[in-house]
């Protein structure tokens, strides 16, 4: 997986993309990480069979590799996910980044032939992608959801403020490593109304939140943080 090439498309000049440094940088590393073949790989315990274009992904692995904050990666897995270049399927314990599209343009010359019709029906598809994308985080935000109605004995209906941290690329582990620590937050302890949905996944509270369970992690005895 490691030898090869990948092809650049000039096309790219036009995007603008190459004076977002950050955003270049992230995208070249992904069509560099994405498997060019049908590959199985292991995940922990777990085997992953990968289609070409797709890699494994963690922002924290990410993150170190490319020498950027988890922030700017956040920022943008959002910007390629939202012009339709990435898609990404998360789970609670890793996530799979797909380069949309991947056969087309990274076809060799006597694929391309063979790959003409794919290219004028592409826009079917990445629709059936999408429709499975958005299924995949209907499921992970009633997973987060019910683990924090089980948590707090509540009964909160709403996902739309947790399906929006996970389209950003957040998992479901951070999701309720947020839950976890803030119940057993003084303030969210004295003040319980506060434990809900819009507050714990509100956009501008999420790197707060998160980073304040990184802490909790780190120094906790015999704790692990990934």
């Amino acid at each position: 997986m490691n030898q090869g090439y990948v092809k650049l498309w000039r096309k790219s000049l036009d995007a603008g993309w190459l004076q977002n440094h950050e955003l270049w940088t992230f995208w070249t590393w992904c069509l560099l990480k994405a498997s060019h073949k049908v590959l199985v790989v292991k995940v922990g315990f777990q085997e992953i069979t990968l289609q070409p274009g797709e890699f494994v992904f963690g922002r924290l692995k990410a993150s170190k590799e490319l020498k950027m904050g988890e922030k700017k990666i956040r920022n943008c897995i959002d910007f390629l996910r939202k012009a339709g270049n990435v898609a990404i399927k998360t789970t609670n314990k890793f996530s799979i980044i797909t380069i949309i599209n991947w056969s087309i343009y990274q076809a060799n010359e006597e694929e391309k032939g063979q790959q003409k019709g794919q290219q004028r029906a592409s826009k079917g598809p990445q629709t059936r992608m999408n429709k499975n994308e958005k299924n995949i985080y209907a499921q992970n935000s009633q997973e987060v959801l019910a683990y924090l109605n089980e948590k707090k004995g509540s009964r909160f209906k709403d996902v739309s403020y947790i399906k929006a941290r996970l389209k950003d690329g957040g998992t479901v582990e951070e999701c309720k490593r947020i839950i976890d620590n803030k119940l057993k937050d003084p303030f969210f302890l004295a003040n319980p109304h506060h434990l809900n949905p819009e507050t714990l996944f509100r956009k501008n509270h999420w790197d707060k939140y998160l980073n304040e369970t990184r802490a909790t992690h780190n120094t906790a005895p015999g704790g692990i943080w990934r």
